[in-house]
């Protein structure tokens, strides 16, 4: 019964969804929006490896909920290096009751581990004896991370924005400076010692491509496209977009602490680009601090333009296409690192919470709706 219903909504909606997903174009807009993406798509260069000293720093959580209405939080970083001895895990752990929402609580498991991710990397990146031929590659995007923090900066919130709008503040002030900190200084150091510093994202649901094809003038009664369906319906073969310089694109409508501004003014503009490194596979979003491409902007500076020289990013895409191991293994550094900083449910209720039962002498037991499947 159920499987019937969904067949007759899927000859619903399917078409709809079909034609927006089509390559082929639909109408004079779309004529005009696949071309001006395409003008801004360009070739791969061969694969190069010119830093031959790579690390990479990953970061996972997982959030138990108890039969006593309480939440143990418990996040870890691992960083990998060209050697054993270059080898940094970090843990945290926190514990919350039922006067926190289920969505606070995932936000604060998130917010724990870009704290613990950025703490590893700057820590790494300050003891890194040769910069200029070294690679620190973190997973996500180093632009999302800055504005996603930025608005809370100084407030001493953990949440951010509430449902209601207001801000809710956490009872223990200072993780979202601590990390907006360290990433401002990350970049700073990036420019500073020729160290590069690379985010690598797995997916993206960003708008900054399109923003600017439509600020030249591209029509939008049809509504405007987004980034990834630009790259999913017209730019299929393997190449790279127009790097793009970001600073406060996304932070327009709201205000920051006179603090959160002062540090973003020194923080490094940051450039981005998509790169598709082979036929049929997801394209990755690639963010650089600007003083790897030679831009001296800061992230005070402007909100986002195309770069000159598009071509000035190749180096960093042929890293990128060097380092890429197939369709399964985006980054081989970044590959290995998130296996072993995966941090399963398993792991959660078997090991770290009988070491806390232990340790705190009383018992602790998963909600009724975690106990009726075996942990995996």
């Amino acid at each position: 019964m159920l499987l019937d219903r969904f067949v007759e909504l899927c000859r619903e909606k399917g078409p709809d969804l079909a034609k927006r997903l089509a390559s082929d174009t639909q109408s004079d807009a779309e004529d005009q929006w696949a071309a001006a993406a395409h003008e801004r798509w360009y070739s791969l260069p061969a694969p190069a490896q010119d830093r031959s000293l790579l690390y990479a720093v990953d970061g996972s959580g997982h959030v138990a909920a108890l039969n006593s209405g309480f939440y143990i939080v418990v996040a870890q970083a691992f960083l990998a290096g060209p050697t054993v001895a270059d080898t940094v895990a970090e843990v945290d752990l926190e514990i919350y009751d039922a006067r926190r929402s289920a969505t606070d609580v995932s936000s604060l498991r998130d917010l724990m581990m870009r704290r613990l991710e950025s703490q590893v990397a700057l820590e790494t990146a300050q003891k890194i004896k040769r910069p200029q031929e070294s690679v620190l590659l973190l997973d996500g995007s180093l632009h999302a991370e800055l504005t996603h923090l930025s608005p809370s900066y100084g407030w001493g919130v953990t949440f951010g924005l509430g449902l209601d709008g207001e801000r809710t503040v956490n009872t223990q002030p200072g993780r979202v400076e601590q990390t907006l900190e360290d990433y401002v200084q990350l970049s700073r150091w990036s420019a500073e010692r020729n160290l590069l510093v690379m985010g690598v994202a797995k997916t993206t649901r960003a708008q900054f491509m399109a923003s600017l094809l439509e600020q030249e003038g591209l029509p939008t009664d049809e509504g405007r496209p987004s980034d990834p369906e630009l790259l999913y319906r017209w730019l299929t073969e393997p190449g790279y977009t127009h790097p793009i310089l970001l600073g406060v694109t996304e932070l327009a409508g709201f205000p920051l602490q006179p603090e959160a501004e002062q540090l973003l003014g020194q923080c490094p503009a940051m450039v981005s680009c998509y790169v598709r490194p082979a036929p049929n596979d997801d394209p990755l979003r690639i963010d650089v601090p600007a003083s790897a491409v030679g831009q001296t902007e800061s992230f005070q500076d402007l909100e986002q333009a195309w770069i000159s020289d598009p071509r000035a990013i190749e180096p960093i895409v042929a890293l990128v296409l060097a380092l890429y191991g197939g369709h399964t293994v985006h980054n081989a550094p970044l590959y290995k690192v998130d296996r072993k900083v995966r941090l399963s449910r398993r792991t959660v209720e078997q090991v770290y919470l009988p070491i806390l039962e232990r340790i705190a002498n009383v018992p602790l037991s998963v909600d009724r709706s975690r106990r009726r499947f075996p942990a995996s």
